[in-house]
């Protein structure tokens, strides 16, 4: 009797270990799926910067060749008052040409210049928001992909502890002492994945090494590992990424 139960137990069990790992697999193809929609979305604001940019290269030719054009203008009108027998209304002529010339090319590449800045802030703006958002979806199936590989839910490979940004360091806030673990200001924002590995060092000195247990946006709970420096931690101490090789 209670080998039949065993192994129904068993049975589901592995139904649903399967159930999750699907999920999970889903899950994970779905934001890589995002991710590359979201991947070319860039790539495709990024060709219309450069469309902007073209634009205003091309409003920049379009400025040269109207102050070539007005240099030529003031030259004709330098040349018509040195001329002594030019008359009155000849003069008036060239003046009035100046003066349109002048009002309406100016007119013009204010507004060409002002269509193309707004144009390439609005690219800007968009590109910046793809970006944010591209970076937000590794982060997540970064994370994800890190929980896959050390459940053993995805491909069997040897698994590795995810690793945390190589410039980062961050504070113990919390301890607690019986349960041993730790509170850690920092958290997903800061690059920190389920599973990575940390060093508390106080004084230049290894006190103990942490394995994160789950992350939020900016903090993140840890358990202390044993057999690493003295295991004392303290509050206020200092965390940093793990040396490679160590």
């Amino acid at each position: 009797m209670l080998t039949r139960v065993a192994l129904l137990i068993a049975i589901i069990a592995c139904i649903t270990i399967c159930g999750l790992s699907y999920r999970i697999q889903r899950q994970t193809v779905q934001l890589r799926q995002q991710l590359a929609a979201e991947t070319k979305l860039r790539q495709d604001r990024e060709g219309e910067l450069a469309k902007g940019k073209a634009i205003a290269a091309e409003t920049q030719t379009v400025l040269q060749k109207t102050r070539a054009d007005l240099e030529t203008a003031t030259a004709k009108y330098k040349e018509a008052t040195d001329r002594a027998a030019v008359s009155a209304s000849e003069l008036a002529e060239v003046k009035r040409e100046l003066s349109e010339f002048q009002s309406v090319s100016e007119a013009a590449l204010r507004s060409q210049s002002e269509k193309a800045s707004v144009q390439i802030r609005k690219l800007r703006d968009d590109f910046d928001g793809a970006v944010a958002e591209n970076k937000f979806l590794s982060r997540k199936l970064q994370r994800l992909t890190s929980v896959i590989d050390r459940d053993g839910l995805g491909p069997r490979t040897e698994w590795k502890a995810p690793n945390a940004p190589v410039n980062f360091t961050g504070k113990v806030t919390v301890l607690d002492p019986k349960w041993q673990f730790v509170v850690l200001n920092a958290g997903e924002n800061q690059g920190i994945l389920p599973y990575a590995e940390l060093l508390v060092t106080r004084g230049g000195e290894v006190v103990a090494k942490l394995r994160i247990k789950s992350v939020e946006d900016n903090q993140c709970i840890a358990n202390i590992l044993p057999g690493w420096g003295s295991g004392k931690v303290a509050e206020g101490d200092t965390v940093i990424p793990v040396p490679p090789g160590l």
